[in-house]
């Protein structure tokens, strides 16, 4: 009877999934321009920022790194306060969401843009392409993805303050590590 059930479940195809928790292990950082003078915009997450599980089953990687946006922080209070409040309204939506679909590590490439999934934002959900890198091994997992975010996509109003506004366009970059 128990070698039925071992040939049954090795026909089947379910593999050994191993779970990635995220939390305290991961980062986001971005990067949005201000016009006129080109004024660059660094923010960040720290490792308190992304949660969530991804689920490694030999190169097929899927799961969901979430990101509570009031963790997001530029260095200024005032700044991080209108981004918070205004613009992302983290009291509406307070979270992003990155849901991997089926991610082949083993075919990536690190120039080119892949579809990794889906992005939830503000409200919104659409497909995601991004460029990712695995520094990591087989053994352990250290990725990059690196994406841009079109505000105006999501329905996020443009920052702007005494006539300078920031770009549609912010470079997101969220390293998920073992």
């Amino acid at each position: 009877m128990l070698s039925r059930i071992v040939i049954l479940f090795l026909v089947s195809g379910v593999g050994f999934a191993r779970p990635i928790d995220l939390a305290g292990r991961s980062q986001v950082d971005f990067l949005a321009v201000a016009r006129p003078g080109s004024v660059k915009i660094a923010g960040k997450g720290d490792k308190n920022a992304v949660i969530g599980t991804l689920q490694l089953d030999g190169s097929r990687l899927v799961g969901d790194a979430i990101v509570e946006l009031k963790e997001l922080k530029t260095g200024l209070g005032l700044r991080d306060s209108h981004m918070r409040d205004k613009y992302l309204e983290v009291q509406k939506s307070p979270q992003a969401k990155l849901s991997l679909v089926a991610l082949d590590l083993g075919k990536l490439k690190p120039e080119e843009a892949v579809h990794i999934g889906e992005l939830s934002l503000h409200g919104k959900s659409l497909p995601l392409m991004a460029k990712v890198v695995n520094k990591g091994s087989v053994d352990k997992v250290d990725l990059e993805f690196a994406f841009q975010v079109k505000l105006s996509d999501f329905a996020i109003e443009k920052p702007s303050f005494l006539g300078v506004s920031v770009d549609d366009a912010v470079e997101v970059q969220v390293r998920v590590q073992e």
